[in-house]
């Protein structure tokens, strides 16, 4: 007579560290455009390790690609924060500007203390925060009131003579609107006033 004894083998490997975060948000958005100066991040964990939590992040805002790409925060660094939170994370640094394309990105460490890689560049980009803001701008309205009368516009810009890096149309109508540049499609959806 013999007696079978079983053994149950435990790994003790430990983790690995959390993949690079994916799903940024801004004020639940990818990549907002037109956002007020106070933001909120969200992002999700990506972890591939059984159990596994958030156990700190760091966010780095930077003003430029180039910036972020060499781990600098120029704009604000949260430094790394002991929090399991990954929504509505709240913009701690210096004032916004209006009309501010902003990049960004965050990493997150696992519950044993492993870091992992910063997740790829987002970006957001703060609109007009006041009346004041508005001043110089070109006003395109129709004079109906007719409200079976549809309106198009045509206006003719002309642009500086250097280098375009960044073009912002500001869009309020009733419904939805299409953006054409030269003939191109380069915008549609809705619209409000």
């Amino acid at each position: 007579r013999s007696t079978a004894t079983s053994f149950a083998a435990f790994s003790t490997a430990p983790a690995a560290p959390p993949a690079a975060p994916v799903d940024l948000r801004v004020n639940d958005v990818a990549n907002p455009v037109g956002t007020g100066d106070t933001v909120v991040f969200g992002w999700r964990v990506n972890d591939t390790d059984p159990d596994e939590i958030q156990s700190r992040y760091q966010i780095l805002v930077a003003s430029s690609a180039d910036r972020l790409a060499a781990d600098e925060g120029d704009v604000w660094n949260s430094g790394e924060v002991a929090s399991r939170l990954q929504n509505h994370v709240r913009y701690g640094g210096p004032a916004l500007t209006c009309d501010t394309l902003y990049h960004w990105k965050v990493r997150t460490w696992d519950k044993d203390g492993n870091a992992g890689p910063y997740s790829p560049p987002a970006a957001f980009t703060v609109g007009f925060l006041s009346n004041t803001d508005w001043a110089g701008s070109n006003w395109i309205r129709r004079d109906t009131q007719d409200a079976d009368d549809h309106t198009y516009f045509r206006q003719r810009v002309s642009l500086p003579a250097k280098e375009i890096t960044r073009a912002t149309a500001c869009i309020s109508g009733t419904h939805r609107y299409a953006l054409h540049v030269n003939g191109t499609l380069v915008g549609k959806g809705p619209a409000f006033h």
